[in-house]
């Protein structure tokens, strides 16, 4: 079996298509699969309970090995009552005053965008808080305020209209998603992260 841990949105929208390729691959190899915060994973890959992580970068782990994998751009991104805001850069003092749709406190995406707001001389509160980027997505969709998401998650919404992205004035930086193994693996493992890099390395 090859035991495997990541968060939510990372499942979803960058990890099946390279599941479905290994699984092509050895349909005889058992996959579990487990869904959690990177700090949960981190501790589980470090205690052999898991095999491979899907994090984002960087992390504090010196008894593992780290591959960088895919910049992910993100942003706040809204439904058509918030539309008008997308066709102007925006302050992080304009960004406050809408209601912020955002992942659980303790999240790696939540600590990174109240990094990005900290620098900028503000604290941040989400209106609403949840642990699914598809809920997010949909209540931004019903008009609920601005959902910040990675944007290659919501492309489809993006391109049919339902989501609109919010620009800032300020950049938000790019997150950098990374694979985490230890150093000591055997060539399954090694025969996995391979196969992903690859995938995750095509246009």
């Amino acid at each position: 079996s090859i035991r495997i841990g990541s968060t939510g949105g990372i499942i979803k929208n960058m990890l099946m298509p390279g599941l479905d390729k290994f699984r092509d691959q050895y349909p005889g190899i058992r996959i579990k699969l487990l869904q959690a915060k990177t700090s949960e994973i981190l501790t589980q890959v470090e205690q052999n309970k898991l095999d491979i992580g899907f994090v984002y970068l960087p992390i504090k782990a010196p008894n593992l090995i780290m591959r960088p994998l895919k910049s992910m751009e993100n942003g706040f991104v809204v439904g058509e009552k918030f539309k008008s805001l997308s066709e102007m850069p925006l302050t992080t003092e304009q960004l406050l005053e809408i209601p912020l749709l955002l992942l659980s406190s303790g999240s790696t995406t939540r600590i990174f965008l109240e990094r990005w707001f900290a620098d900028h001389g503000h604290p941040i509160s989400a209106d609403i808080e949840l642990n699914s980027i598809d809920l997010l997505v949909d209540f931004a969709k019903r008009g609920y305020g601005a959902a910040f998401v990675s944007t290659s998650f919501v492309e489809k919404e993006l391109e049919r209209g339902e989501l609109f992205v919010l620009h800032t004035r300020d950049r938000i930086p790019a997150q950098e998603l990374g694979m985490i193994t230890r150093k000591n693996t055997t060539p399954l493992i090694r025969n996995f992260t391979e196969t992903l890099s690859m995938l995750f390395q095509s246009p």
